[in-house]
Parts: C-alpha cells; structure tokens; sequence
C-alpha cells in the first residue's frame, strides 16, 4: 500500500459544494501534499495539474498563502519530467 496521499480527496476538498470556502483546510491539504510527496506517479500527473490549477485560481482571487504550494507542486511535477 502506498503511503502517497489521495488527490481524489484533495480536489474533492477543493471544489466541493459545502468545503468551497474552507481556504485554511485547502491551503493545509496542498501543503501536505507537497510535503508527503517527493514526485508523483505519471499516471497521477492530469490529477496534480488539476490541484494546481484550482489552486493557481485561488491565488487568482487574491486569496493568501497559496503561492509556496503552488510552487511546491510544480517543484513536485519537475521532477517527473
């Protein structure tokens, strides 16, 4: 069993209709998740670009904190490639 964490969970986190808001549970998922993952599977890579991306739109909307984890995972999928 892989200690890799779910990003199903996360996106679900992340754009579920009664956690939409909780910006500070969606900061500290994203943060987790850079912390618990030094690279990430190729088959998990659509799923990690989708977290990144609603991230990115939360930095967008000028919601703080966002910018470190959003930096982490795309130090994260560098090093995929």
């Amino acid at each position: 069993m892989s200690s890799a964490p779910d990003l199903d969970k996360v996106i679900a986190l992340l754009t579920g209709p009664n956690s939409k808001a909780l910006h500070d549970r969606h900061l500290s998922a994203v943060e987790r998740l850079c912390s618990q993952s030094t690279n990430f599977a190729i088959r998990d890579l659509p799923k990690v670009q989708q977290i990144l991306e609603i991230t990115l739109r939360l930095l967008l909307k000028g919601i703080p904190g966002f910018l470190q984890p959003a930096v982490g995972l795309l130090r994260c999928e560098q090093r995929n490639l």
